[in-house]
């Protein structure tokens, strides 16, 4: 460290405007010994130019302080070339080696040996020696006396001791400076690091309220980019019966991919520790190539999490980055918490997707239920609304049916239920939703679906049921034909409100039974 350095950094308050203040005080004491002192050996007109000379040196040491008009350590260089010619030419002129003005050196110049270091107090003393020697020594009469001696001796040990003084505290204010210097930085690291992890935990702490899976994984993928910063990240969820890793999405950059179908996934090392031990991996050096990216992309570190709930592994959560050793363990550590907040997340949207499917879905038949049939249709009513769409319903009822339990009993009875629903599933759509109205009854929605395109659909579905056989009677020997009669309905024709399209399609089911069964009608 430089002395300006030290000067700018020094441990010692105000050292400038001290050094100041000491000065005026001497101007002062020089005053008043002129005015209090008259019988003194004083050469009155050159000790006035002198200070006069030195007030105009106050007023430059001043207006530097206040200004920074130049560093302090070239200020304090010109104020000791001045204290030399000054304290020397004062001591001439008042009174030489008999002058009290003596006095002003040691106040003088070991000030400035502490500001200027060790070297320059050796100077200082050399200097001031042959300076004050070279003045008073020309005077008719001077001689040289011990105390001449004496005072030189104590203006050396002033300067080299302050001097010596001033190198030592100066090593220690150093190593004290920089300790403070890392512990204030390690300080703002742990501050930033405190942050960090809040911020994670508040918005992990919001993931509990997403109840669909694909949304919960886009959510922890967004927050691995824009809150972590890391430039790929990976989410799989571990299939424990099947022992298979499944890719759920990714993020590369800009890119986000979530996969409504999960993807089975290779098995790395690094995913088999993880997998294996529960343990959070660091890697600092690989290389792996990203299909889906446009570029061969090499990811040279990697950062995997196990997804853990209740101890049982359900997951990883995966970071790459192209470059080496990019991860920390402050990454590490907040990227667990985040891991953990998405494993109970995802465990939670799980549980909520399967008691969802138990409300929505016919347990016996696998398709959804009266519950979901009636705010699906209030839905795609709606839509048909807005949009100026047709929508239709088709009613399916087993004709005969209460004689097939009678006969062969409620077992079989499930089995014909369960072979209509997929018989019937080979003649709809994706688009369209088959529901189980109650009993033996199954509603179909065709959304934007006019009345002749559902009278085929419904015509597809009586002919494919007619031409199924069925197995029934003991162990399921004999082959057994049902037929099924439907009912047609649709809006706008057969009425706006859902209740006016269900009474109608139930209209034509009963005219279908009515005339004869085995038949398709609409109202």
């Amino acid at each position: 460290m430089t002395r300006p350095e030290r000067q700018a950094y020094s441990l010692l308050p105000r050292l400038d405007e001290t050094y100041f203040m000491v000065r005026v005080l001497a101007f002062v004491g020089i005053g008043l010994w002129i005015i209090f002192v008259p019988n003194s050996p004083l050469d009155k007109y050159p000790v006035l130019l002198l200070l006069g000379a030195f007030a105009l040196h106050l007023l430059f040491v001043l207006f530097s302080i206040s200004h920074k008009l130049v560093r302090a350590w070239t200020m304090h260089v010109l104020t000791l070339g001045f204290d030399l010619v000054f304290l020397t030419l004062l001591t001439r002129f008042s009174g030489g080696t008999a002058s009290p003005m003596i006095a002003l050196y040691y106040l003088f110049l070991p000030f400035a040996s502490y500001l200027l270091g060790f070297r320059v107090a050796i100077f200082t003393a050399m200097m001031s020696t042959l300076l004050y020697l070279a003045a008073n020594f020309t005077l008719p009469g001077a001689t040289f006396s011990g105390s001449i001696l004496m005072n030189l001796t104590v203006l050396w040990l002033f300067c080299i001791g302050l001097g010596y003084y001033s190198n030592f505290t100066g090593q220690s204010e150093k190593r004290l400076l920089r300790a403070l210097d890392k512990l204030n930085q390690r300080t703002t690291e742990l501050e930033r690091a405190h942050r960090h992890l809040e911020l994670v935990y508040e918005v992990s702490r919001d993931l509990a309220a997403i109840l669909e899976v694909d949304n919960l994984i886009e959510r922890v993928l967004w927050i691995s980019r824009n809150l972590f910063g890391f430039p790929a990240a990976d989410l799989y969820t571990w299939d424990e019966k099947k022992k298979l890793l499944l890719h759920r999405g990714h993020i590369n950059g800009e890119e986000t991919v979530i996969y409504t179908e999960p993807r089975p996934a290779r098995i790395t090392s690094a995913f088999k520790t993880v997998l294996e031990t529960g343990k959070t991996q660091r890697i600092a050096s690989q290389r792996r190539e990203r299909a889906k990216s446009s570029e061969r992309e090499l990811l040279r570190s990697q950062l995997v999490v196990p997804l853990l709930t209740q101890g049982q592994k359900i997951g990883l959560l995966c970071a790459g980055s192209p470059d080496i050793g990019a991860f920390s363990q402050r990454d590490e550590h907040s990227y667990a918490v985040l891991a953990n907040s998405a494993a109970l997340a995802l465990e939670n949207a799980v549980l909520h997707g399967k008691m969802e499917k138990l409300t929505t879905v016919d347990e016996l038949t696998g398709v959804f239920n009266f519950r979901y049939f009636k705010n699906r249709l209030a839905d795609e009513m709606r839509r048909s609304v807005r949009y100026g769409q047709p929508l239709s319903l088709i009613m399916i009822d087993i004709d005969w049916f209460k004689r097939f339990n009678d006969t062969y009993g409620h077992e079989t009875g499930n089995k014909i239920l369960q072979g209509i629903v997929k018989a019937s599933a080979t003649c709809i759509r994706d688009v369209d939703i088959l529901c189980r109205y109650g009993g033996e009854e199954f509603i179909v929605i065709l959304p934007q679906t006019g009345q002749a395109e559902a009278y085929r659909i419904g015509e597809r579905i009586r002919e494919k049921i007619a031409e199924t056989r069925f197995e029934v009677g003991p162990d399921d020997q004999n082959l057994a034909k049902v037929t099924v009669s439907i009912g047609i309905s649709c809006y706008p024709e057969n009425g706006r409100p859902t209740e006016e399209l269900v009474e109608a399609v139930d209209q034509a089911l009963y005219r279908a039974k009515g005339a004869g069964k085995n038949l398709v009608c609409s109202v």
